[in-house]
């Protein structure tokens, strides 16, 4: 059972990159965690590594919300081409039943 205060630290796998917290109880009673994707042991993430996997996590942080930003753009424009071509379909069919109708007219 987890202690409430329980100091623990971060270890990552280096196949996955899974991440997992252990404490010092962890350590002494069950050695170094192992990975459940796939059995690897795991390595205890430094000062360093945590940095640099907040930086990482950051970055894709900030290409994920660029290329939502370049989806919602293209979604724009083609919301704007739909409604183009909408007009454009609407108007050639009232184009083509003012013709029928001319042509109807002048048949009588």
């Amino acid at each position: 059972m987890e202690k409430p205060n329980e100091y623990k630290q971060q270890w990552q796998c280096p196949e996955c990159q899974f991440v997992t917290d252990w404490s010092y109880l962890d350590l002494v009673e069950r050695g170094n965690p192992v990975c459940p994707n796939d059995d690897e042991e795991m390595e205890l993430l430094q000062g360093d590594k945590l940095f640099n996997q907040v930086v990482d996590l950051q970055a894709r942080n900030e290409t994920l919300t660029e290329k939502v930003n370049e989806l919602e753009i293209n979604k724009r424009g083609l919301q704007e081409d739909l409604r183009f071509w909408k007009d454009h379909y609407y108007g050639s069919q009232r184009t083509i039943a003012r013709l029928q109708e001319s042509i109807i007219k002048k048949e009588y």
